[in-house]
């Protein structure tokens, strides 16, 4: 029994030590990194959108199969700094997309995460994820969900409702 406990305290262990090199290595994380971002400009080169202006979700086939549009390393820091993807096909290219799928399993997103990134990504409220939001959001997003980042919302809910309260007195 011991030496079961054991083993199952140091597999815990070597488990955690894997997951904690595996965030860590930025290889890891610009490879794909660059691949998500690439699928999503491919994504916004070739959607349709109908008289309501709703994806036409035939427009999008594409990006399950064949090379990327482009290489995001031949694109100038500018021209990223400057591009935003509209939310509803974010949400319609990690719903449909196996490349997307894999680019955020490869990049450590938890699939319940996947539901709704859009709405968690665009902080400002806009409609639109600027490229700063979806590199700062997804890296936050990385990895299971820790104790700090409870934490954090937490005091800021606490930060918040004292502002409220400032304002109501």
């Amino acid at each position: 029994s011991v030496f079961l406990e054991r083993i199952m305290v140091y597999s815990e262990a070597t488990n955690l030590q894997k997951r904690w090199a595996r965030l860590s290595d930025k290889r890891i994380w610009y490879e794909n990194m660059a691949k998500f971002i690439n699928i999503m400009m491919e994504a916004h080169a070739i959607v349709e959108r109908n008289d309501f202006g709703e994806i036409v979700p035939e427009s999008l086939p594409e990006l399950n199969s064949g090379p990327s549009l482009r290489n995001i390393r031949e694109l100038s820091l500018d021209l990223l700094k400057e591009t935003e993807f509209c939310k509803d096909v974010l949400d319609h290219v990690i719903l449909t997309s196996s490349k997307a799928k894999r680019a955020m399993a490869d990049l450590d997103i938890e699939p319940q995460d996947w539901v709704d990134l859009a709405d968690t990504l665009d902080q400002d409220k806009n409609g639109f994820i600027d490229m700063m939001e979806l590199v700062r959001g997804i890296g936050r997003l990385r990895g299971p969900a820790r104790r700090s980042d409870i934490i954090t919302v937490d005091l800021m809910m606490r930060s918040m409702q004292t502002r409220i309260d400032e304002l109501w007195l």
